[in-house]
């Protein structure tokens, strides 16, 4: 389970305008119904198999069953359609070279890079496209046999046999407890309300991923940029002229610093109960998360191989699992 629901921003819906088939107009959303561009080129040689095992999930697969697989190598210009949303997919596509856009059957659309984590993935999995795909630069997809999943579904099944699976016994104070067993119930059904963080943090994070303005992001939430304001005028970061607006402040701060700030700040909004007694606790736990994070935060600048901003804000979320079971109890 996600604790960062809405990963992408949502766009209003693009105005439709006349393209020909297979192309989208400069900057809107590639239209589902429209035929998939040809691609430029057509190879069918073996990649490396170092190459393969970057992806999920060919690098569960042994070595003879990945050369085995039907693979080939499509490269598509720029504003290319390379797949469309409902089509059936013959193949399991992923990212080789280039940037592509995703399209999915909502307002999000999000940006898949080569060389990232994202681009690991498969493009689509299923047996129909669950999105529609647009070249953002000239881009090279390998397509390998559709059969993929099968294959690695019934090794995963072998593996999973091979598991030695043990009954725990637990107190009788805990296994007879209702909370106990309301709570396994719903993390069984899925059912557990998980905080998210507000909408101004996941956009920031992508506005500062993607190089796109990040202060009229961060302007839409008074309390962060009173205390981003309060921070770029802290004796750590103060210079001559004091900072009035969340602009100059994200500009004396950096993007990165600004992001982590931000997060830590409404990681703390997360830490609230509406129960007096539930609260003290989840005080506790904050005090607990700032004192690791600062330790972290030492560490990491100490030893200079850690950036120490990431390594506070890993501190920050260290016990964050302990936040769903407090507000279950509430």
């Amino acid at each position: 389970m996600s604790w960062f629901n809405e990963l992408f921003t949502h766009q209003p819906e693009p105005q439709k305008t006349s393209a020909q088939p297979g192309k989208a107009p400069g900057g809107s959303a590639p239209d589902s119904s429209a035929n998939s561009s040809k691609p430029m080129a057509t190879e069918t040689q073996k990649l490396p198999l170092k190459t393969l095992r970057n992806f999920v999930p060919l690098r569960n697969l042994d070595a003879g069953t990945i050369s085995s697989l039907s693979c080939r190598i499509e490269t598509y210009p720029p504003e290319a359609v390379i797949f469309n949303l409902g089509r059936k997919a013959e193949s399991i596509p992923y990212l080789l070279e280039g940037e592509v856009e995703m399209q999915p059957d909502s307002d999000g659309r999000y940006l898949v890079s080569a060389g990232s984590v994202g681009a690991r993935l498969p493009l689509n999995s299923g047996k129909r496209f669950g999105a529609t795909a647009l070249a953002k630069t000239e881009t090279k997809i390998l397509n390998v046999a559709g059969d993929l999943t099968s294959l690695w579904t019934v090794q995963h099944q072998q593996e999973i046999s091979c598991v030695e699976l043990r009954d725990i016994e637990l107190p009788d104070a805990v296994s007879d407890s209702q909370f106990f067993s309301s709570f396994t119930r719903a993390y069984r059904e899925n059912k557990l309300q998980l905080p998210s963080l507000p909408n101004v943090a996941l956009k920031l994070k992508e506005a500062v991923a993607n190089d796109i303005g990040a202060a009229e992001i961060i302007q839409l939430d008074a309390p962060i940029v009173s205390n981003l304001v309060q921070v770029a005028n802290s004796p750590l970061y103060a210079a001559v002229t004091p900072i009035t607006n969340c602009i100059d402040a994200v500009t004396r701060l950096g993007l990165n610093a600004a992001r982590n700030l931000v997060l830590g700040i409404s990681l703390k909004q997360l830490f609230r109960c509406q129960d007096r007694q539930l609260m003290k606790s989840m005080l506790s736990l904050w005090k607990n998360s700032v004192y690791v994070s600062s330790l972290s935060f030492v560490l990491a600048d100490e030893s200079g191989s850690i950036n120490p901003e990431d390594a506070l804000l890993a501190g920050l979320v260290c016990d964050i699992g302990i936040v769903p079971l407090l507000h279950f109890a509430e």
